[in-house]
């Protein structure tokens, strides 16, 4: 995966962060017609790229000698998708060793500001969250918080970054009405790891979908109270 941040001066970021020693996959700048464009090597704290784009005018991904294809995919109807909003939260899962480095190496290039962090020892986890702004999407690391020893004491982060190493685990989005979206959901198909959990008293409720068979990726419904 490649997480992709607007930037306003592409040559000059890139400048200062090869002068700093990142690395990226390209020597140069891909320029095209409407954007620009460049990614780093792929981090092996996380097991994902950051990328930076800068756009030059209208913002699409058509470029001169582009073939336009006549695809019509109409997105499904379902009366609950307008329940389902803007991106919340990513969410990565790493090794507790190389939580802080991670941590570190995202706002060194990027714009984030590190939050807070929830520890739950009773699962050995620690979740770290970095936001741009209060109300922006945020970027989350989680894992335990000692390292893997073995099956026994490992809580769930921890095991699932020993079977499938350092990479995204969910992508939570806002959800209004969130009971019969669940629901809705369910009917059509849609299997979870849990039920829904929280409510009102807790500050938020949500539920985690199992993992995509096509990314391994896991979607999350998340409704917040009172700004929680």
């Amino acid at each position: 995966e490649t997480f992709v941040f607007e930037c306003a001066d592409l040559d000059r970021y890139v400048a200062i962060q090869k002068s700093r020693g990142v690395r990226f996959v390209t020597d140069d700048i891909i320029r095209m017609d409407t954007y620009s464009f460049i990614q780093t090597m792929p981090s092996p704290l996380i097991g994902a790229s950051y990328g930076f784009i800068q756009w030059s005018g209208r913002r699409t991904y058509h470029f001169g000698g582009a073939e336009d294809l006549d695809w019509n995919i109409p997105a499904p109807r379902q009366e609950y998708r307008p329940n389902i909003g803007r991106l919340d939260h990513v969410a990565t899962r790493l090794n507790a060793m190389d939580r802080d480095s991670a941590i570190l190496e995202f706002i060194r290039l990027t714009n984030h500001r590190f939050e807070f962090a929830i520890y739950v020892e009773s699962l050995n986890s620690i979740t770290n969250v970095t936001r741009r702004s209060r109300d922006g999407v945020g970027l989350v690391f989680s894992s335990g918080i000692a390292p893997y020893l073995n099956e026994a004491t490992a809580g769930p982060t921890e095991k699932f970054v020993y079977n499938y190493g350092p990479r995204t685990h969910h992508m939570a989005f806002e959800t209004r009405n969130i009971e019969p979206t669940y629901e809705a959901l369910r009917r059509d198909g849609v299997t979870f790891m849990v039920g829904l959990v929280g409510g009102p008293k807790e500050g938020l409720h949500q539920t985690f979908t199992d993992p995509s068979p096509r990314t391994m990726i896991v979607t999350e419904y998340i409704h917040r109270y009172n700004g929680f």
